[in-house]
C-alpha cells in the first residue's frame, strides 16, 4: 500500500510539472485528446492515470467499457486516480470466460483482468461485492491473473477472502500459486488461517518449500499465533504431527521445534523462552549421543540453529545459558548461531566465558567466538584478546578495534552516536548494538534520547556494510515502540535493498520487524 501511495504521489508531481499548461500537448485536455488515436491511446491512458486528475475518469471510463487492447491500461489508470466509485463499472468489466492462450486477444483479455484486480487493491476497494467478484477471478486458468487477485486480496484485507485462499494454498499444483497465496494470507491477517499457515511450515511440492512464505505470514498475523505455535513446537497438533513429505517420509527429527521456535522468537513471545530453552539443551545432549552418520545427526544441527536465533530474537536473557552451552560446539553454524543470539540479547557476561572459544573448535567456529567477543567484551577482554595465537586475522582486528571503541565510549551514548559514523565498519556495528541495548536499559532512557537514537538507527540500516545493518536493525527491534514512527521509511528501505543479495540477511531482518511493527492487535 505504501508503494501504491508513492508512485500515486510520484504520477501527481509529474503532471503538474508537465501538465499544468505550459508545454503545447501535455495538458490534460491534449492528453485526452490524443487516447481518440488508436496508436496513441495506451499510452496517453497510462498518462491520465499518472496525472492524478479527477478530470480524467470519464475518458479512463470510456475506454474501459470499449473493447480492445487498450482496457488493461484503463482498468490500472482508474485505480491510481483514487476514486472507489468506479468498483462496480470494474468489476462489471471482468472477464470470467476468458482461458489461457498466446494470440494477442486472449492476451489483453487476461491482462484487463490482471489490471482491474490491481487497480481495486490501489482504490482500497473491500466491499464484499468487489472481495466476492475477485475471489471468482481465482478460477480463472490464467496464472498471472490468479497471482494478481492473490495480491490484490491480501492488500484489501477483507476475511471473506480467507476460505478461499486458504484452499489456495492447501490445494494448488502450482507451487509459485501456493507461495503467494501463503504470503496473501499474511496480508489478510485473519488469525482463522493460522493453523494452515503452521501446515505450511513443513508441508513440501517435490523440490519446493513453503517455510519462509509461511513463516512470515505468521510473523504479520502475530499475537494470535502464539497459542497455536506453542502447541505444535510441543508436539501436540494432530495436523502437523500427520504431515509426510513427498518421499513419504514423516517430518525430519526436530523440524517441528526449530520453525516453530524460530516463528515464536520473531513474536517475541515471551511464554517461548522456557520451553524453547530445555528443549534446545535436550537436543544438545540428544546430538552429542548420535553416530555422525545417523539421520537424526544430520537434522538435529539445523533444528539447534533455529532454536538459538529465536532465543537471541526474544531478548530474554534466562536463554544466554543455553545459548552459551551451544557455544561451546566446534561446528561453525551451531557456534555462530548462539553467539549471534548472545549478542542480540545483549549478553555482556557472556563475552568472558567465550574467550576460551577463541582457540577451539573449526576455523569457522573460533571468528564466531572472537566476534562475539568483541562486540560484547569491556577492558579485560581487551587485554586478553591480544594474547590469541593461530586466530584469524580480520576477526581479530576487528575484534581488537570494537574493544577499543568500547573503553573510549563506556556509557556515553553520544560517543555512541557518534561512532555509527567511523569510517572502520566494526566499529559502527557495535556502536549500532551499543545504541539498543543502552536505550532500552538504564541507560539514556529518556524519550527524547531514545527517538534521536532510533533516528540515528533508522539511519544506519542502509550502511554499506551488511553487518551494520543487521545490528542497528537487531537495535531498531528492541526499541520498536520508538521505531513504529519510522515504518514508511523502513518499508521504503525494505523496498530499495530486497534485490540485493549482500544484504539478505538484513533484508530478512527488516521484514520481520516490519511485520511486528504493522500488526495492530
Amino acid at each position: 500500500m505504501i508503494r501504491s501511495v508513492v508512485a500515486l504521489s510520484i504520477g501527481v508531481v509529474l503532471c503538474f510539472g508537465a501538465c499544468s499548461g505550459g508545454d503545447a500537448g501535455n495538458t490534460i485536455a491534449d492528453i485526452m485528446e490524443r487516447t481518440e488515436d488508436p496508436k496513441q491511446r495506451e499510452e496517453a491512458l497510462r498518462e491520465l492515470g499518472k496525472s492524478g486528475d479527477p478530470a480524467a475518469q470519464p475518458v479512463l471510463l470510456k475506454w474501459f467499457d470499449e473493447p480492445g487492447r487498450w482496457q488493461p491500461s484503463a482498468a490500472y489508470a482508474l485505480g491510481e486516480l483514487g476514486d472507489k466509485g468506479v468498483s462496480p463499472q470494474l468489476v462489471a468489466g471482468i472477464d470470467y470466460a476468458v482461458g489461457t492462450g498466446s494470440d494477442k486477444r486472449t492476451r489483453w483479455r487476461n491482462r484487463k483482468n490482471l489490471n482491474i484486480a490491481r487497480a481495486m487493491a490501489l482504490l482500497g476497494a473491500d466491499d464484499e461485492a468487489t472481495v466476492e467478484a475477485l475471489v471468482r477471478l481465482l478460477k480463472v486458468p490464467d496464472l498471472s491473473t490468479r497471482e494478481g487477485v492473490l495480491r490484490a486480496l491480501g492488500i484489501l484485507g477483507n476475511h471473506l477472502a480467507t476460505e478461499a485462499i486458504v484452499g489456495v494454498a492447501k490445494k494448488s499444483s502450482h507451487p509459485f500459486i501456493r507461495k503467494v497465496a501463503i504470503m496473501a494470507l499474511g496480508d489478510l491477517g485473519d488469525p482463522s488461517a493460522v493453523g494452515t499457515l503452521i501446515q505450511g511450515l513443513f508441508i513440501e511440492l517435490p523440490g519446493t518449500s513453503f517455510y519462509y512464505e509461511a513463516r512470515q505470514s505468521l510473523i504479520q498475523i502475530g499475537e494470535p499465533a502464539v497459542e497455536p505455535l506453542l502447541k505444535a513446537f510441543r508436539r501436540q497438533d494432530p495436523a502437523v504431527e500427520a504431515i509426510r513429505l513427498p518421499s513419504g517420509m514423516a517430518i525430519a527429527e526436530a523440524a517441528v521445534e526449530g520453525k516453530t521456535a524460530f516463528v515464536l522468537g520473531a513474536l517475541k513471545a515471551p511464554a517461548a523462552v522456557v520451553p524453547i530453552a530445555s528443549t534446545l539443551e535436550r537436543l544438545l545432549r540428544q546430538l552429542s549421543s548420535q553416530s555422525s552418520d545417523s539421520a537424526v545427526f544430520a537434522s538435529l544441527p539445523g533444528a539447534i540453529v533455529e532454536m538459538s536465533f529465536a532465543l537471541g530474537m526474544l531478548g530474554d536473557e534466562r536463554g544466554a545459558s543455553s545459548l552459551l552451552k551451544v557455544a561451546k560446539s566446534d561446528d561453525a553454524n551451531m557456534r555462530g548461531a548462539a553467539t549471534e543470539a548472545l549478542v542480540t540479547l545483549g549478553a555482556r557476561g557472556a563475552a568472558a566465558k567465550l574467550l576460551p572459544l577463541c582457540n577451539s573448535g573449526s576455523a569457522g567456529a573460533k571468528r564466531a567466538a572472537i566476534k562475539a567477543v568483541g562486540l560484547l567484551g569491556g577492558d579485560a577482554e581487551a587485554v586478553a584478546i591480544t594474547a590469541l595465537k593461530d586466530a584469524d586475522s580480520v576477526a581479530l582486528t576487528n575484534a581488537k578495534q570494537q574493544l577499543v571503541a568500547a573503553k573510549a565510549c563506556g556509557d556515553d551514548l553520544s560517543c555512541w552516536t557518534a561512532k555509527l559514523g567511523d569510517k572502520i565498519a566494526p566499529v559502527r556495528e557495535r556502536a549500532a548494538y551499543e545504541l539498543g541495548w543502552r536505550s532500552a536499559g538504564s541507560v539514556g532512557n529518556d524519550a527524547a534520547s531514545r527517538t534521536g537514537t532510533v533516528a540515528s538507527l533508522v539511519k544506519a540500516a542502509e550502511d554499506d556494510n551488511a553487518s551494520v545493518r543487521v545490528a542497528a536493525i537487531a537495535s531498531l527491534d528492541l526499541l520498536s515502540k520508538q521505531s513504529d514512527t519510522h515504518l514508511a521509511t523502513l518499508a521504503a528501505s525494505a523496498e530499495k535493498w530486497s534485490a540485493k543479495i549482500e544484504y539478505k540477511a538484513a533484508n530478512a531482518a527488516i521484514d520481520r520487524l516490519l511485520a511486528r511493527l504493522a500488526y495492530k492487535g
